[in-house]
């Protein structure tokens, strides 16, 4: 009797420890603080999207660098920035987004580059979707300027998280 009642302590307690173990680590990872230029970065991104809201192609403009590629999900090759005015001043003619959801999944910073992941859930008047994007970015004159973005549709929400 002793003994099983030794092996069942042993059990819970080792049991017991590895939870531990994985909810402390988990923390970790959650809790991890980004640096000054991660969050700089992380607000240039809010601020594009801020402003796709309102429809203003112009302003929009203001967050690319000279040669800018967009390659969106549905085309076969990616928007330059003639291009991307054209497209966006189309797409703000028929919908635009209303509201906006934007999650970080990683910033990465090498120099004066950045390579931004996130998800991103819009809904417009029209059309609504959910995204997962890539973009890169290039610091100059001490504001960070898009140089390319890459995303993509994510048909069932549960498969973008």
């Amino acid at each position: 009797m002793k003994t099983q009642r030794k092996n069942l302590v042993a059990k819970v307690s080792i049991s017991l420890l590895f939870c531990i173990a994985i909810v402390f680590w988990g923390f970790q990872v959650i809790g991890e603080e980004w640096t000054a230029e991660q969050k700089e970065i992380w607000k240039t991104l809010e601020s594009s999207w801020e402003t796709f809201k309102l429809g203003d192609v112009e302003a929009l403009m203001a967050f690319y660098h000279e040669g800018n590629l967009e390659w969106w999900s549905s085309r076969t090759h990616p928007y330059g920035t003639d291009e991307l005015k054209l497209r966006y001043k189309d797409w703000f003619d028929y919908d635009k987004p209303v509201s906006v959801e934007l999650k970080p999944i990683h910033i990465r910073i090498f120099g004066d580059f950045a390579i931004v992941f996130y998800q991103a859930k819009w809904k417009g008047k029209v059309l609504s979707d959910n995204r997962r994007g890539l973009r890169t970015y290039i610091k100059e004159n001490n504001k960070w300027k898009q140089i390319g973005s890459m995303s993509c549709s994510c048909e069932e929400p549960s498969k973008c998280q």
